[in-house]
């Protein structure tokens, strides 16, 4: 949660920056603020999609399952997957302490955010 409060904070800062700083364009705090910029997006959005893509894959687990040969299994070895099938109907998501979904709509949210400042 720090990392994505911090990131967010970051990222409004700098854009506050660079629209202070847009009349010079050869000036070099322009320079290093938006390449500090370009890497907190890239830093947030790979959390974000990581989070999304997990989200996504734990979501496909009961559909593998159950497209398995699950009817040729030994019956004592058909509980696991009932039990896996089970886990499976509750979604799984990488969350920033419960504060907030990291996956796409919150790197959309945050970005937004960011240009309206």
């Amino acid at each position: 949660m720090t990392q994505l409060l911090s990131s967010m904070a970051a990222i409004c800062v700098v854009m506050v920056q660079v629209s202070q700083d847009a009349s010079s364009f050869k000036s070099v705090r322009l320079i290093t603020s938006v390449a500090f910029f370009v890497a907190m997006i890239i830093q947030l959005g790979i959390q974000c999609f990581t989070g999304n893509e997990l989200t996504l894959q734990a979501e496909r687990i009961s559909d593998a399952v159950m497209q398995s040969k699950w009817e040729r299994i030994p019956a004592n070895q058909r509980r696991p997957l009932l039990l896996m099938m089970m886990r499976a109907q509750r979604p799984l998501r990488l969350t920033a302490a419960g504060f907030t979904h990291m996956d796409n709509a919150c790197f959309l949210a945050i970005m937004k955010a960011a240009y309206s400042y």
